[in-house]
């Protein structure tokens, strides 16, 4: 989990400043307002499908981390009613 989490960060620290590079790129970038604004434009559309599609995969993460965590649950309730079922029965029997 923890490696999870800071390699998210890398990758968005990474694609902040790739975007952010971009974007002074543009600005500076000696071109008419109407080539400009196609740029911003389409590297606003890039950023939508790349956090749309973070976004997406973390929360599949989130869903597959919970039925995980789900499943580790029902195996230790399942353990602690046959702990309590043997307990009961030890008791029943003195």
């Amino acid at each position: 989990m923890r490696k999870a989490k800071i390699t998210n960060r890398l990758l968005f620290t990474i694609s902040t400043i790739a975007i952010a590079s971009a974007a002074v790129a543009i600005l500076f970038t000696p071109d008419s307002g109407k080539k400009t604004r196609q740029k911003v434009a389409n590297g606003a559309r890039e950023l939508s499908k790349d956090l749309s599609k973070r976004m997406k995969n973390g929360s599949n993460m989130i869903l597959a981390k919970t039925e995980e965590l789900e499943d580790v649950a029902e195996e230790k309730y399942d353990e602690v009613k046959k702990g309590i079922k043997k307990k009961t029965k030890a008791l029943e029997k003195k």
